[in-house]
């Protein structure tokens, strides 16, 4: 697996194909290494410095690359649209290493890739299996299963080698600022912008440091993006130094137009001269605090109080808005329903006095019940008796919800509770 992470700095999908294997989809990016012969090389000769000796092939197909490093008797490069010529004279061992299908190809004089080519293919499949016949397909460069493909899409990243190792945070921020550079100007020319962001520090013990960014709304901005970058440079550990690093954006969306705002703000407080864009503002917020800790409110299926809101990230739904045919709801429920002890008129009816916090609060005004039943399709959490909620405002003018929880005359007595503040 430590491997497969270095072997990230070549090509954007890196796949385990057994113990000592692996396959990386080099489509789209072997010209950045000159081509690929040249990038052969280089990944031959990165190996070798760090006391690797690796047999290297270039295939159509991952399995036919496999084939060839291991039985091709060298370095080898199937030009495109002739796999299957470069894996005629290979080993049917190529194929499978179970003794017992090696033993039966024998027996009928299967001896090399090529001889089962001849194969009809549909009495090579009933007799041998899917599998086998899928990965005979994937040899001769013919279609690969599935499970054996590395996803192909365009990259969007740029990549930085270093003729001698960097380590100090100056360096560190130079390189951020010349990869999101680059990168910016190649989203320009697709029309793009980035939803996520990452970084890697390929270090020269094969370690790989990485940096993941979250963005709430696509952006090219180098300066929006290389400051939450260097945000997180600090938790990087250059160890003996790093040899190489990539900036790449996994997630990518037509770029949105937003409206500067907060720039008043940003003036005043000093937090800077230029205006401050609401993703901008999130994006630094989720920088500092973590993403979980900035979200919005959207509404969600269900009329008990504490689930007909959820949270999601900003900018990814629509932001919550007050239900127009529910009663006003208070701008701020409190984490739990909190207990109080109450005094009615009537045990109907709203409370005259409550206790809460150990305050007593003499109520003036109240207006209800609105009834909520539980949602016993849903599952227990949220209890199964119904709640009577009253807006109450007490002698100094504060106000609350409060609801009771269950009714009169029920096996257990009826409790009251605060579950918001209106402000």
């Amino acid at each position: 697996m430590r491997l497969a992470r270095w072997c990230v700095r070549f090509a954007p999908a890196v796949r385990i194909l057994a113990p000592d294997a692996l396959a990386l989809g080099i489509e789209g990016v072997a010209h950045l290494f000159g081509g690929e012969a040249a990038m052969r090389r280089r990944v031959g000769d990165d190996l070798a410095r760090h006391g690797l000796v690796a047999a290297i092939a270039i295939a159509d197909t991952g399995v036919a690359a496999h084939a060839l490093a291991r039985f091709g008797g060298g370095p080898f490069i199937a030009a495109p649209g002739k796999t299957r010529e470069a894996v005629a004279r290979l080993p049917a061992a190529a194929l499978s290493d179970d003794a017992k299908v090696l033993a039966a190809w024998a027996r009928l004089g299967l001896r090399c890739v090529d001889d089962l080519a001849r194969l009809p293919r549909e009495g090579f499949r009933d007799r041998f299996g899917v599998a086998l016949a899928q990965k005979l397909s994937a040899l001769l460069g013919e279609d690969e299963p599935a499970s054996n493909k590395i996803a192909e899409r365009l990259l969007h990243e740029a990549r930085a080698d270093f003729a001698e190792p960097v380590s100090t945070p100056a360096q560190l921020q130079e390189i951020c600022a010349h990869l999101t550079d680059a990168l910016c100007r190649h989203l320009e020319r697709h029309g793009l912008g980035a939803r996520r962001l990452v970084l890697d520090f390929f270090r020269t013990d094969m370690e790989t440091q990485r940096i993941r960014i979250g963005l709430s709304a696509p952006t090219r901005d180098m300066r929006h993006m290389a400051k939450l970058l260097a945000m997180r440079l600090e938790s990087i550990d250059p160890g003996e130094g790093i040899e190489a690093a990539r900036l790449w954006a996994p997630m990518c969306d037509p770029l949105m137009t937003t409206t500067p705002v907060f720039a008043a703000m940003a003036k005043e407080r000093s937090l800077e001269t230029a205006p401050i864009a609401l993703h901008e503002l999130v994006d630094r917020l989720s920088g500092r605090m973590g993403e979980a800790k900035v979200y919005a409110l959207a509404p969600f299926a269900s009329h008990v109080p504490e689930r007909a809101v959820r949270r999601v990230r900003p900018f990814g739904e629509k932001i919550m808005r007050r239900l127009r045919r529910l009663p006003p709801r208070p701008a701020r429920l409190l984490p739990d329903p909190e207990p109080v002890e109450v005094i009615a008129p009537v045990p109907d009816d709203p409370p005259v006095m409550m206790r809460w916090r150990r305050v007593a609060r003499r109520i003036v005004r109240a207006d209800g019940p609105e009834r909520i039943a539980p949602e016993w399709w849903r599952d227990a959490a949220t209890g199964d008796r119904v709640r009577d909620y009253y807006r109450i405002e007490d002698e100094e003018g504060r106000r609350y919800w409060v609801f009771r929880d269950g009714a009169m005359g029920g096996d257990v007595p009826p409790r009251w509770f605060v579950h918001g503040i209106f402000h």
